[in-house]
């Protein structure tokens, strides 16, 4: 057996695990390079408790290992969000499967499905998986494009405007974040420490769309471990079908290339025929299939 010692993560090993994960990023696709500031922030989110069931798999004084762990509720049920990052030089020695079994201790007394997401073409990771009981839930989509696109064309009576922070604009925030994203399985209510964190990013801005006063809209880019990406794009339901949301996109694309970025990406469910539609309309191309796996306890 693997001599690592496997134990729980700490503060200071921010650096090191931003490491880890940015050599796992070779192979597995659905990971992006990560620094020391963007772990740190991720770990101290709220819904990851600051990092509380996070472990570390170490070997000499060195991270070589990562298991992050986030448990969730969805309808009243129990749902633990993991992911196992083992360094590309220490594969294949049993560390993801160690760490894996301290995510199934975590929740002894609660009736909880398990569910992680692999890159759709990494065949190490998902026959991994397979042995271990998952089961393919979803499937998601990595999308880029590199097209050169122009500011858009507003509809009839929409304006486009940079969000404001208030407490009634964050509200309607949450609410149209809640409204487009409560059916995935990874949704996390946007509470004002999500809200605070996400302002606070360098990269952050904010389309919103309005239709007589009305907020019918909003694109979120940011910038997440070195590339650029729609972080969210959402059309309340009451003003959808008026090209609202090809708006929206077009503007967020537009605010990404006036940063001198050359590529922009987002995540969509494969499911989601008519988002993917849209994308793909305005240059985007698949780059890679994201499958997520979900395994009762």
């Amino acid at each position: 057996m693997d001599d690592a010692v496997i134990r729980s993560y700490r503060d200071a090993d921010a650096g090191a695990v931003a490491a880890c994960l940015t050599a796992g990023a070779t192979l597995d696709k659905t990971l992006l390079p990560a620094d020391e500031d963007g772990w740190r922030r991720f770990a101290s989110r709220t819904y990851n408790l600051r990092g509380r069931d996070f472990m570390v798999a170490e070997r000499g004084g060195r991270i070589i290992g990562v298991l992050m762990s986030t448990l969730l509720e969805r309808d009243g049920a129990q749902l633990r969000s993991v992911r196992i990052i083992v360094h590309p030089n220490h594969r294949r020695r049993g560390i993801a499967t160690r760490l894996f079994a301290h995510a199934q201790q975590q929740d002894p007394e609660r009736d909880t499905t398990i569910r992680t997401e692999l890159a759709g073409k990494w065949k190490v990771g998902l026959d991994w998986v397979a042995r271990l009981d998952f089961s393919v839930h979803e499937r998601l989509y990595w999308m880029t494009t590199s097209v050169v696109t122009h500011q858009p064309t507003l509809p009839r009576g929409l304006t486009l405007r940079p969000y404001e922070a208030s407490p009634h604009a964050d509200e309607i925030w949450r609410r149209l974040n809640r409204d487009a994203y409560e059916g995935s399985s990874d949704y996390l209510d946007l509470t004002a420490d999500e809200r605070d964190g996400a302002r606070q990013e360098a990269s952050f801005h904010m389309h919103w769309a309005d239709v007589d006063g009305t907020c019918a809209g909003l694109c979120h880019t940011k910038e997440f471990s070195g590339k650029h990406i729609i972080n969210s794009l959402v059309v309340d339901r009451r003003f959808r079908g008026r090209g609202i949301g090809r708006t929206l996109l077009l503007a967020g694309m537009a605010t990404i290339r006036a940063r001198g970025i050359d590529e922009v990406w987002l995540s969509v469910r494969a499911e989601n025929e008519h988002a993917v539609s849209l994308y793909r309309s305005v240059g985007f191309d698949v780059h890679d299939e994201h499958t997520e796996w979900w395994r009762p306890r």
